[in-house]
Parts: structure tokens; C-alpha cells; sequence
């Protein structure tokens, strides 16, 4: 239970510098453009590991105290980050998609 607190932990530590560095506002922004689209949300996996690999690449050879400046170069935390963006986005596109569609109908 502790060991998955503390990976959770180092995802939301990992998720904010990510929003500082803008990153994530790419997952978000490509998870919300496949859900507005109704493309299958497989298709989230390209752009999280796309984004995973950058941000890894980024902070391949961060140092410093702790395991939290580690955590981001490690590629499978940085995937489950922003796959979880993206997800986040896919849900918010699908609801926007909704919300269009049902006024639309409203209208007719």
C-alpha cells in the first residue's frame, strides 16, 4: 500500500513540473482534440508515449536530492503521467463533443 502512495506520489510531484515546463498542457490539449474528434481512445497511447519519451529526454540526467528530481527521467512514470493527461483530456473532449451535439439537437 505505502509503495503505491509513494508512486502516486512522485506521478502528481512529476504532473506539476511537467504543467511548469508545459508539457502537459500538450497532453491535454491532444487527449481533448482525440475525444472532441471520437477517435478511439487507444489512440491516446501515441501521444503519451510521444510526450514520455520528450520528458524523458529532457530530464535524462537530472540530479539532486531525493527521489522525486530522479522520478523524472524514469520513462514508465512519465508514461502513466501522461497517459493519465491524457485520459483527463479525452474526458473533457468527449464532454465538449456532448454538450455540442446536444444543443445542436436542441436547435432542430
Amino acid at each position: 500500500m505505502i509503495t503505491v502512495v509513494r508512486f502516486l506520489t512522485l506521478a502528481v510531484y512529476a504532473a506539476g513540473a511537467h504543467f511548469l515546463d508545459g508539457t502537459a498542457f500538450a497532453a491535454l490539449i491532444f487527449g481533448a482534440l482525440i475525444g472532441w474528434l471520437a477517435v478511439r481512445f487507444y489512440w491516446l497511447a501515441l501521444p503519451a508515449a510521444g510526450l514520455a519519451n520528450l520528458a524523458n529526454l529532457m530530464y535524462a540526467n537530472s540530479t539532486g536530492e531525493g527521489k522525486s528530481v530522479s522520478a523524472l527521467g524514469n520513462f514508465p512514470l512519465e508514461f502513466f503521467v501522461f497517459l493519465t493527461l491524457a485520459v483527463i483530456g479525452y474526458l473533457l473532449g468527449l464532454w465538449v463533443r456532448h454538450i455540442q451535439f446536444s444543443r445542436l439537437k436542441r436547435l432542430e
